[in-house]
């Protein structure tokens, strides 16, 4: 499929990194869009309890060890497999203030987790920036395609919950977006060849350097670009030099790490905390592969339901709080008198007979709204499947038809690098199964995806735009009103304003 040829800015090829806002409406509420999703997340920053995450003690526990000058070893933290960049800033700030304020470890690393969280707002800023420029690529001057993207995007409450926790996906997705964009500049007027290969190679490193989610992506990079070098006819020894200049700095500012992991833990599959096993779709019993949650999907989408159940869990992790640690909360008195939150299994819902005396959960009314929030995500979720299918299709197109220029390749890449991270993701739960409650099903490793599934079903509303404007127009409204309705659902409840105090 063929898109409209870029339109050159005004300014000269400076001015082609922002994209432009012309007054049109669907650029004011674009720029509203992008307004409120930063400021949700700048909120959630500033009030989440940093302590509640995803094993939030063991990146804790990473972080404070590289402010002390040393990567972790297995009893510094259980998470010491993980790629080292997204604790770099969180440790930098605790070395600081330890040295300049004679503060206890426990309050030291307190103050270093909410740092870590505002860090991960002023990320949000650049990857919602850099999605804009990627939709401005694909349809330069089509406001449209941004408006819904970041629509779709700011929806999703897995992003806020992801970005409101101390961990390494939201470094992950931002780099994810960024060196994608960087490789679908390749080649392009306005940068030398050099700096255009060095920029991707170091892209691409600090990508993997993140943690290994993006190994994936920079193999869709490299393939795709090496598709592109064999069609370079006349060129191809040229261009091949400059793609091998790009992975040789892929390889030294990233791969370093990974020399280090199969030094120290014996390779990349012995790096993870669970012994791996061969690769077999046995390794998983029927119900992870097939259950779709029936009637509780839209009741009680929370722990205990659907244990080790892929599609079940997923859909409740992005769209809701299935493990408990952003709109799923509670608290108890201590024997003090003192008020302490929960998270996590805590919040389960005790054995028919057991009393918890003191303990107060949102259950009653959070378990509720989560269904109906699941109930109408349906429409967003089948978007964002057609959007998958709509990117294979374009992929399909880019390997065995002729160029359909530089947006269409770049819809292309956005696909290849989505369903290659998916496939990923996929091998990682067979491999490393969990096979008790299916602890590793967690939409927030999939962070790096959303952006993209983002723009390529924002495109497939484009193409329903060209086809009937109405149709379109209504399409956009459903997916307002379920944003507004979802829209509590993007708000921590372990904070204070929610909690009792201290919570």
């Amino acid at each position: 499929m063929s898109y409209p040829p870029p339109v050159p800015p005004a300014g000269g090829a400076a001015e082609a990194e922002m994209p432009e806002w012309k007054g049109r409406p669907a650029d004011w509420l674009t720029l509203s869009l992008f307004v409120i999703v930063n400021g949700l997340v700048l909120w959630n920053s500033l009030t989440h309890d940093p302590f509640v995450g995803y094993d939030a003690g063991a990146h804790i526990d990473y972080a404070r060890t590289i402010s002390e000058g040393r990567l972790p070893s297995k009893e510094d933290s259980y998470e010491s497999f993980s790629a080292p960049l997204s604790y770099v800033l969180p440790a930098l700030f605790r070395a600081a203030d330890t040295r300049l304020n004679d503060i206890p470890p426990g309050d030291a690393d307190l103050r270093m987790a909410r740092f870590w969280l505002l860090v991960n707002a002023a990320i949000s800023v650049g990857l919602t920036l850099s999605l804009l420029r990627v939709c401005d690529r694909i349809r330069p001057g089509d406001p449209h395609l941004r408006l819904v993207a970041l629509l779709l995007l700011g929806s999703l409450p897995v992003y806020y919950k992801s970005f409101a926790q101390a961990r390494a996906e939201p470094l992950v997705a931002f780099l994810c977006l960024a060196s994608l964009e960087a490789a679908m500049a390749w080649g392009g007027p306005g940068r030398s060849r050099a700096a255009g290969a060095v920029l991707l190679g170091l892209l691409t490193g600090l990508a993997i350097l993140a943690r290994q989610w993006n190994l994936p992506v920079a193999l869709a990079i490299a393939a795709f670009l090496g598709l592109q070098v064999l069609r370079a006819k006349g060129r191809r020894l040229r261009e091949a030099g400059w793609l091998a200049l790009a992975c040789a700095v892929t390889l030294v500012s990233g791969g370093w790490f990974y020399v280090h992991l199969d030094q120290t833990r014996g390779g990349l599959k012995e790096a993870f905390q669970k012994k791996p096993r061969s690769f077999s779709i046995l390794n998983q019993k029927p119900s992870f592969y097939f259950a779709t949650g029936g009637s509780t999907l839209f009741e009680k989408p929370f722990r205990p339901a659907f244990r080790n159940q892929l599609w079940p869990i997923l859909y409740s992790e992005t769209w809701g709080d299935y493990w408990g640690y952003f709109q799923m909360a509670g608290g108890r008195l201590g024997p003090s008198g003192r008020w302490k939150s929960m998270a996590g299994s805590r919040l389960e819902e005790p054995p028919q007979g057991e009393v918890r005396p003191g303990l107060w959960t949102n259950r009653s009314w959070m378990l509720p709204y989560l269904g109906r929030v699941n109930r109408l995500a349906l429409f967003p979720t089948i978007l964002l499947g057609l959007g998958a299918f709509y990117g294979l299709r374009e992929l399909a197109r880019s390997l065995t038809g002729p160029d359909g220029g530089p947006g269409a390749r770049a819809t292309a890449l956005l696909a290849l690098a989505a369903w290659l991270s998916a496939a990923a993701y996929l091998w990682f739960l067979i491999t490393f199964p969990e096979l008790e409650k299916g602890g590793t099903i967690k939409a927030t490793y999939l962070l790096h995806t959303f952006p993209l599934l983002a723009i390529l079903a924002a495109s497939v509303m484009q193409e329903i735009r060209r086809r009937s404007g109405r149709v379109y127009a209504v399409l956009v409204l459903i997916l307002g009103l379920v944003a507004i309705h979802n829209a509590p659902a993007l708000v921590s409840r372990h904070s204070a304003f929610f909690l009792g105090a201290g919570g």
